[in-house]
């Protein structure tokens, strides 16, 4: 009756109670049966790292107080989602490079750092400093898969932007461009009403692409890039704008041709991306998981964007309103440099230049991003980072 009752409880609880009903059971025995399970389950280790980004501040006496508020409102937060004890360094645009520089000079090379030029980038590329991503980007690992989702979400002309030509003729990546709406339209603007009044057909007017092709020289005296005008003196001009101008100018009666799409170059993409600066497999892998998190996480995209809900800003609807009482300690960073802009609260403040609605972000970046051209120079020099 006991073998029964005790094995009865041994089923029930577990491995552990049923090696302690076997009197007998040495230690070494139980360590045997413990690896031939597989071991006991490992706590993953906390990792930490140090992100360098550039401040939207300008060196007034509160703004680390901000930064710190900031620091200590992100750093339990990914700890909690992602077992990673992040430091971010928050430098002045002016002395970015230089303060990374030193770090690396001091031993203490950064783990995860914005990128916000192209020189910038082929210099830390050339001294072998920024690890490869790509086979986190495109991997068969369940533990990876994820991060090829980022493929799909962030436009893929600036994918295309920030590519390296391997050994063998294979796209190659050592950097994650921050998505954001890309470049703009260059815009054939036509008076409909005055096309029809100079004898120009409906699909005449339609097919025209450019200004040679409308070859209207004695008409086109307002033709260049600027504002749209309130005459109508005018009956072609050329005017640069977002996807959803079209629309706008068609209904005032306007005929736009499109007679450039938005042009992206690699200059264009390194003006905002991350790169993770190789420090071994396992702070890369980590370092992964904070580039991921700007792509995906939105209340920590907006924690780094925005700050605090409650100290830097509120919402009126879902609308973000900057506080700037006589108490307050303003947070500022530029929305480039901090993640992708589809995650972004909606804002409108003109003073700090941060406009983001429904519109840019359902209509304008999607149909633009998709639009967009890659312009190649018409030489490069695939190089080669670290592993």
């Amino acid at each position: 009756m006991k073998k029964i009752l005790c094995l009865a409880i041994c089923i029930v609880m577990g491995v552990t109670l049923l090696v302690g009903c076997q009197a007998k059971t040495t230690e070494e025995e139980l360590n045997d049966l413990i690896t031939n399970m597989g071991g006991l389950p490992q706590k993953e280790e906390t990792i930490n790292l140090t992100m360098f980004v550039i401040s939207g501040h300008n060196g007034n006496a509160n703004d680390s107080d901000a930064e710190l508020t900031v620091q200590q409102n992100i750093t339990p937060y990914i700890k909690n989602e992602y077992n990673v004890l992040l430091t971010i360094r928050y430098v002045s645009e002016q002395d970015y490079e230089s303060r990374i520089d030193a770090a690396i000079q001091e031993g203490k090379t950064p783990n995860i750092v914005l990128i916000n030029s192209e020189e910038m980038y082929d210099k830390y590329m050339e001294n072998g400093k920024i690890a490869k991503l790509t086979s986190y980007l495109y991997s068969n690992d369940i533990s990876l898969k994820k991060y090829s989702t980022m493929n799909k979400d962030i436009a893929s002309v600036l994918w295309d932007a920030v590519a390296e030509t391997g050994s063998d003729g294979t796209k190659q990546y050592y950097a994650v461009p921050n998505d954001r709406i890309v470049g703009e339209y260059k815009y054939l603007l036509i008076d409909r009403q005055l096309a029809f009044d100079n004898n120009y057909s409906e699909n005449a007017i339609t097919s025209i692409t450019s200004l040679e092709d409308a070859n209207l020289a004695d008409i086109c005296a307002a033709a260049g890039s600027g504002e749209i005008a309130n005459d109508s003196e005018g009956l072609v001009r050329v005017v640069n704008g977002d996807y959803a101008l079209k629309a706008k100018l068609e209904e005032q009666g306007f005929l736009c041709n499109v007679i450039e799409k938005p042009q992206v170059t690699r200059e264009y993409a390194f003006e905002s991306a991350y790169c993770i600066f190789n420090n071994g497999a396992k702070y890369n892998n980590a370092a992964m998981k904070i580039i991921y998190a700007l792509n995906t996480d939105a209340h920590f995209r907006n924690l780094l964007q925005y700050g605090v809900e409650g100290i830097h800003y509120t919402f009126d609807g879902d609308v973000v309103k900057f506080k700037n009482g006589a108490g307050d300690v303003p947070y500022y960073m530029n929305p480039l440099y901090t993640g992708d802009a589809s995650l972004l609260y909606y804002c409108n403040d003109t003073d700090r230049d941060i406009i983001w609605n429904s519109e840019l972000k359902n209509e304008v970046m999607k149909n633009q991003n998709d639009d967009a051209e890659l312009v190649v120079p018409s030489s490069g020099v695939a190089v080669v980072g670290a592993e």
